[in-house]
């Protein structure tokens, strides 16, 4: 493998480096380099046998059958698999284990294998390995795969999960949104400009806009509210949102209630 930059498959190719490509097929960081990989290997005749390097093959070609042909071999590389970038490689993947009839334990990897299945709550007992797969979930396609990774995380706390929460207050989903308001309000953040502690989920409403519209009716709501700048991200208490400008980075941000 090369030191700098991806391996290169049409090299391996040309030399004939059978080894060279069967290691690119469990590469990580690009899926582009095993897909070649395996497109080189098949045009120089290679056939994979039951073997760790011959499930990634089947993985790559997406033959999940053929995995579940492999048995035991095939489980690592699969949970490998478990992080690739498309949801329906993991879904597959998951159903694939199934078949297998793995076991998830108090791992990452267990914790994505009941993300996908939106079994979001199992990850409570294994506590931080599942943060960063939680946090990925926050931009999962299924709602209530947002909702439950928001609740899970609340759960199980940490200085991590702060930003990747706030980042979700503008989920489409006002069930997901809710779940945010209330994971804050057990988290006593503090207003950006004067330190004092949000109100969150208590009668009061967050406030996240994009512009300056609306924003005495904003004002209206209650000494409770909190609002955030969706251009720098500060939250900031009812009494430090003054005027329709962010006291922090000085743009005009607040426009919409979030309930």
């Amino acid at each position: 493998m090369p030191i700098f930059g991806p391996p290169n498959a049409a090299k391996a190719k040309a030399r004939g480096n059978i080894k060279a490509l069967v290691e690119m097929l469990s590469y990580k960081k690009d899926k582009n380099v095993r897909k070649e990989a395996a497109e080189a290997l098949d045009a120089l005749g290679w056939k994979p046998d039951k073997s760790a390097a011959g499930a990634f093959y089947w993985i790559e070609k997406c033959q999940w059958d053929k995995c579940v042909e492999i048995g035991a071999s095939a489980v690592k590389p699969l949970i490998a698999s478990l992080k690739d970038a498309e949801p329906d490689v993991r879904q597959a993947v998951v159903e694939t284990l199934d078949a297998l009839g793995w076991q998830p334990d108090r791992s990452e990897a267990g914790a994505i294998y009941w993300i996908e299945k939106g079994q979001c709550g199992k990850c409570v007992e294994i506590g931080t390995p599942a943060v960063q797969p939680l946090i990925a979930a926050l931009k999962d396609k299924r709602w209530n795969v947002r909702k439950g990774a928001v609740e899970v995380l609340s759960q199980i706390g940490g200085t991590k999960i702060r930003e990747p929460l706030i980042a979700t207050l503008g989920d489409k989903s006002q069930r997901v949104r809710q779940a945010v308001t209330e994971a804050l309000a057990k988290m006593k953040i503090k207003c950006g400009i004067c330190r004092q502690e949000l109100n969150f989920g208590r009668g009061g409403g967050l406030v996240i806009g994009s512009g300056a519209k609306g924003f005495e009716a904003l004002l209206s709501m209650g000494a409770r509210s909190t609002y955030r700048c969706r251009n720098c991200g500060t939250l900031i208490c009812h009494s430090c949102a003054r005027t329709n400008h962010c006291p922090k980075c000085g743009r005009n941000v607040f426009d919409r209630a979030i309930e």
